[in-house]
C-alpha cells in the first residue's frame, strides 16, 4: 500500500477522485444507512408507546432491498463523473503530450486509473456496509430477515458500480472525447435489451399466433439483458394458508433472483473489460487522441450501431403506430440509412 500511495500517477489520479469517493460515501449513507437507522428508532418508539404493536419481521429486508432506486442511480452517476475526472486531462492535447513523454508506460497510466477508480468506489460501499452492520446488531431483536441481506445488497450493488465504471473506462480507450464517450457508454449498455424488445414487437406484428408461446419465453429472457435491472428484486411469499377455496399468501420477503449467476457474470465482465482497456490503451497512438473513434476498426462498429439505433427510433416513431408491416420496414430502412449518414458526419465533425 505504501508503494502504491507513493506512486506519482496514483497520487495525481487520487487527488481529484477522492472527492467523488467522499460524495459517494455520503450519498449511500444518506439514501440507505441513515434511513435504516431512523426506521429502527421509529419502530422502537412505537413499541414503547403501544405494547401491542408488532412490527413486520420483514421490514429491514424490504427497506434494504426494495427502496434502492435513488442510491443506485446516484452511485452510477458518480461513477460516470469519476471516469470523466480521470480522463479529462488525458484527452487534452497539452496534458496528453506531457503525460506520454514522461517516464510512464501506457500500461502504468491506465492501470493507475483503474486502481484509483476501483478504490474510490469500494471505500464508500465498505464504510456503509460496516455502519449498516452496526444498525442491524442494534435492531436485531425485532428484525426477522436474514443477516445475509446486508452483504448481498452491498456486494451486488458494488459489483454493478465497478462494472459500470470499467465499461466506461473501456469506451474511453476507444472514443477520443471524454464527455462524448461518457454519454455513449450507458447507451451501449442498454442497446441489446432495446434491440431484442424491438425485434419481439416486430415479430408479434408479423408472425402467426402459433409462435407466440416461444416469443413469451424470449420475452422473459430479454429482461436479463437490461444490465441496469441486475440489482432488482422479486418478492416471495413466506407463508400460505388455504382459506375460502383459495391460497392466501402473507409475509413476503424480497430476494435477488439468480444471485450467484449475476455475481459470477459481473466479476467475469469486470475482468474482461479491465484486460481489454489495458490492451487497447497500450496500443493508443497519441496523434489519434482527438479523433471521435481512435481505432479505425471500431469506426465500422460505431457506424453500424448508430445506424441501427436511429433506424429503430424512426421505425417506432413513424412505423409502429400504423400497424402496417410495409410502413414499419420502410421506416426502419430509411432510419438505418439516415443513421449511417449521421454516424459518418459525426466522425468527420468531431475528429480534429
Amino acid at each position: 500500500m505504501k508503494k502504491l500511495c507513493n506512486n506519482a500517477l496514483f497520487y495525481k489520479d487520487w487527488r481529484t477522485s477522492k472527492w467523488i469517493s467522499i460524495i459517494m460515501t455520503i450519498s449511500l449513507f444518506w439514501f440507505k444507512t441513515i434511513g435504516a437507522f431512523g426506521y429502527s428508532n421509529s419502530l422502537k418508539q412505537f413499541m414503547s408507546i403501544d405494547k401491542k404493536f408488532i412490527p413486520s419481521k420483514m421490514w429491514f429486508n424490504e427497506y434494504l432491498l426494495v427502496n434502492n432506486r435513488d442510491a443506485y442511480m446516484v452511485s452510477l452517476i458518480l461513477a460516470a463523473l469519476l471516469v470523466v475526472l480521470l480522463f479529462k486531462g488525458e484527452k487534452q492535447n497539452s496534458t496528453c503530450d506531457i503525460l506520454h513523454f514522461m517516464p510512464f508506460k501506457r500500461k502504468e497510466i491506465i492501470l493507475s486509473k483503474i486502481k484509483v477508480g476501483f478504490i474510490a468506489i469500494i471505500i464508500p460501499f465498505l464504510v456503509n456496509f460496516i455502519i449498516m452492520n452496526l444498525v442491524y446488531l442494534k435492531s436485531k431483536s425485532y428484525i426477522g430477515s436474514s443477516y445475509l441481506d446486508i452483504p448481498k445488497f452491498y456486494f451486488i450493488n458494488l459489483l454493478m458500480c465497478l462494472f459500470f465504471f470499467i465499461f466506461l473506462v473501456f469506451i474511453q480507450t476507444l472514443v477520443g472525447e471524454y464527455l462524448r464517450s461518457t454519454i455513449i457508454a450507458p447507451i451501449i449498455l442498454i442497446t441489446p435489451y432495446v434491440l431484442v424488445k424491438y425485434l419481439l414487437v416486430l415479430a408479434e406484428s408479423t408472425l402467426t399466433h402459433s409462435i407466440y408461446p416461444k416469443l413469451w419465453k424470449l420475452e422473459n429472457f430479454s429482461s436479463n439483458l437490461n444490465i441496469y435491472d441486475i440489482v432488482s428484486t422479486n418478492n416471495v411469499a413466506m407463508n400460505k394458508v388455504w382459506k375460502n377455496g383459495e391460497w392466501i399468501y402473507s409475509n413476503y420477503k424480497y430476494v435477488y433472483e439468480s444471485f450467484s449467476i449475476k455475481i459470477l457474470v459481473m466479476i467475469f465482465l469486470i475482468i474482461v473489460f479491465s484486460l481489454l482497456s489495458v490492451t487497447i490503451y497500450n496500443r493508443l497512438k497519441v496523434e489519434n487522441i482527438n479523433q471521435l473513434i481512435m481505432f479505425k476498426p471500431a469506426e465500422k462498429i460505431f457506424n453500424l450501431g448508430v445506424a441501427i439505433g436511429v433506424g429503430i427510433v424512426i421505425s417506432i416513431m413513424f412505423g409502429m403506430n400504423t400497424k402496417s408491416i410495409t410502413t414499419i420496414y420502410i421506416t426502419l430502412l430509411l432510419g438505418i440509412a439516415m443513421g449511417y449518414f449521421i454516424s459518418k458526419l459525426m466522425i468527420k465533425l468531431f475528429s480534429r
